[in-house]
């Protein structure tokens, strides 16, 4: 038996401000915004009762994903992952069957 699921997701992600301390060290992080649109096809393939096979293909952009900071008082250097990235998967699936014998 196969089965395909082809998908597409929005994620907005806002993470406030926040401040730690690490060895001492004051981190102050300003707000970080990021924005991704994902799109992917999954396949999934049954051999038998108790083997199968999964594959995946996925594009992720982010259109927008900024961080800003300080380190005791001090900038750090801005995070831009903003751009394009993909995934491929794949797994393989056995089910063991357990029989009770009488």
């Amino acid at each position: 038996m196969k089965s395909q699921v082809t998908y597409g997701k929005y994620v907005y992600t806002n993470i406030g401000k926040d401040s730690f301390k690490i060895n001492n060290e004051e981190y102050k992080l300003d707000r970080v915004n990021s924005s991704i649109l994902k799109l992917g096809a999954e396949m999934k393939h049954n051999l038998s009762n108790t083997f199968g096979l999964y594959y995946g293909l996925a594009y992720n952009y982010e259109f927008a994903g900024r961080a800003r900071g300080k380190v005791e008082g001090l900038k750090i250097r801005k995070a831009d992952i903003s751009g394009s990235s993909g995934r491929i998967r794949t797994k393989r699936k056995t089910i063991k069957r357990k029989f009770l014998g009488l």
